[in-house]
């Protein structure tokens, strides 16, 4: 009779081992989700960029007038923006307006639009940013990179962060 209950009592603990393993996957794969989840609707391009710490450079480089551009209603607009790490070798003089608007484009660009675009302009397609400057999204394999006139690329990386006002997309290295 010792037996059974110390074979039952044996099998309760292996059952609440797996709940406690399998609630264990759950939350990782919510966190995983969560985390890599495209930003919701009802937040702004800067509420993204005030949001993710390995975008704080250009954040902090932002003037008044582009922060309200970035957090107002108006747009759509697409912020293709380099990381921290992109930038680190640029002095705070390099990040004036004119060179934080090379990243902005006027309307929405998700990756679906751009593959569309490149695929029907025969494998270029050129847009142009608030600063004036023409940019060139072309594919890499699986990749969309993003050319400037002189020639630099960047690819990107983080993409189709959705806002009210637009869409982020996250690059590797910055343009001139």
């Amino acid at each position: 009779m010792l037996t059974p209950v110390l074979h039952f009592t044996s099998c309760k603990t292996e059952t609440e081992s797996e709940k406690k393993l399998v609630s264990e996957k759950a939350s990782l794969a919510e966190a995983t989700t969560v985390r890599d989840t495209p930003m919701m609707l009802g937040t702004s391009i800067y509420k993204h960029l005030e949001n993710k710490a390995n975008l704080s450079v250009y954040r902090n480089a932002l003037t008044i007038k582009l922060k309200e551009l970035l957090m107002g209603t108006e747009g759509p607009y697409t912020l293709i923006v380099p990381t921290n790490e992109a930038l680190r070798n640029l002095s705070t003089n390099d990040l004036d307006e004119s060179f934080l608007k090379k990243y902005i484009v006027k309307g929405k660009m998700t990756t679906a639009f751009l593959v569309k675009r490149i695929r029907e302009h025969g494998g270029v397609y050129t847009f142009v940013a608030l600063a004036g400057n023409e940019l060139k999204a072309t594919r890499d394999g699986m990749d969309i990179m993003i050319l400037d006139p002189f020639g630099n690329e960047a690819s990107l990386k983080f993409t189709d962060y959705l806002a009210e006002n637009g869409v982020v997309h996250t690059i590797d290295t910055f343009l001139k």
